[in-house]
């Protein structure tokens, strides 16, 4: 690169700095992708599955949920209303995303459990105060079909929490499953969706799968 281009490159960048083109670029591109979104959330209501009112899908929102679950679960707890505000939570890693957290946000107790020693102890770092005040109990534990009662017993939790979710990959179905003592109001299981409706199939229970 020649003297003079070098000389060009540097004015333009002092010149971009000066008249803080970074922020603008970055606005207009935010304004942007504002405008893509609203495009697109109207082209999606124009669709006949979404224009009745009764539909979770009107509701989505994503605060800490991997998608838009956490404005369905709201929605549905409007629509049922609420008493102990409980929620119990299986795989959520570090507690970043997860279907629950926006509950604990918005005042809710609960419990979370994950395999991984690390992400407990990421846990109890971020939500220090949550825990100290009883909001939330962070265990960690290797979930199994036969060992899921007990660890709630253990647990001490509510019989009948609000929320129950669970998300430990292959043997959710089997954990759900052994399930017996406890009523949650409302179950969010992860599923492969590859399979229809009216198709059954259940993947084969391994106790020490990991993913």
């Amino acid at each position: 690169m020649g003297f003079l281009a070098v000389l060009k490159n540097r004015l333009y960048t002092k010149l971009r700095r000066t008249l803080n083109l970074e922020q603008m670029d970055a606005k207009l591109s935010r304004i942007n992708d504002l405008q893509i979104e609203q495009f697109l959330m109207e082209q999606l209501y124009q669709n006949p599955r979404y224009q009745q009112p009764d539909k979770l899908n009107r509701y989505e929102f994503q605060a800490f949920s991997q998608v838009g679950d956490d404005g369905m679960i709201e929605e549905i707890f409007k629509r049922i209303g609420t008493t102990n505000q409980y929620f119990v939570e299986f795989g959520v890693e570090d507690g970043t995303e997860t279907n629950s957290t926006y509950l604990l946000f918005k005042g809710w107790k609960g419990l979370w459990m994950d395999g991984s020693e690390r992400n407990i102890a990421s846990i109890h770092a971020s939500c220090a105060k949550a825990i100290e005040r009883g909001d939330l109990k962070a265990i960690q534990a290797f979930i199994t079909a036969e060992n899921i009662e007990s660890l709630l017993h253990h647990a001490g939790i509510t019989t009948e929490p609000h929320l129950l979710v669970i998300d430990i990959a292959r043997n959710d179905y089997h954990v759900w499953k052994s399930i017996q003592q406890y009523r949650p109001r409302v179950v969010i299981v992860e599923y492969n969706a590859i399979f229809r409706p009216g198709c059954e199939y259940v993947i084969e229970y391994d106790a020490g799968a990991m993913w």
